[in-house]
């Protein structure tokens, strides 16, 4: 399931889900669009 699908599942913001998880909403803005790849230590969470 794409980050973006599990996100919505839970009815999350980006911004909640940016706040559980230690990152900005940026980031997380940027994993669901593909510009960037999630880095092993954020995965680990």
């Amino acid at each position: 399931m794409k980050l973006k699908q599990l996100r919505e599942k839970l009815c999350w913001t980006q911004v909640q889900l940016a706040l559980k998880s230690g990152v900005s909403q940026t980031y997380i803005s940027e994993l669901e669009l593909n510009k960037k790849q999630p880095t092993i230590t954020i995965t680990k969470n």
